[in-house]
């Protein structure tokens, strides 16, 4: 496998899940293959700076860029959140 992986629209359908139990059960099974994740957003239903924390986590292991969606930043709350992330600093 190897390379990078496009991801989009995993919204969680519980407002406490972090990612959707499809992407959380292929980044496991694949984890050694995945060299970079491109997150395009709507990443979380319900964005926290404790879910973005998790995420950033993977951080260690592989490389991971993030294009915020509406659901990521367009309400204040979200933006608020997602600022305070370390996913903020990217370009």
């Amino acid at each position: 496998m190897g390379g990078a992986f496009l991801i989009y629209g995993l919204k969680a359908s519980q407002i406490n899940d972090n990612l959707s139990p499809a992407a959380e059960k292929f980044l496991r099974e694949h984890s050694s293959t995945i060299e970079r994740i491109i997150f395009t957003g709507d990443i979380f239903a319900f964005p926290s700076l404790e879910k973005w924390e998790k995420l950033a986590l993977l951080k260690e292991t592989v490389d991971i860029i993030v294009s915020p969606g509406n659901h990521d930043f367009q309400r204040p709350d979200s933006r608020d959140v997602f600022e305070q992330s370390d996913f903020n600093q990217q370009y």
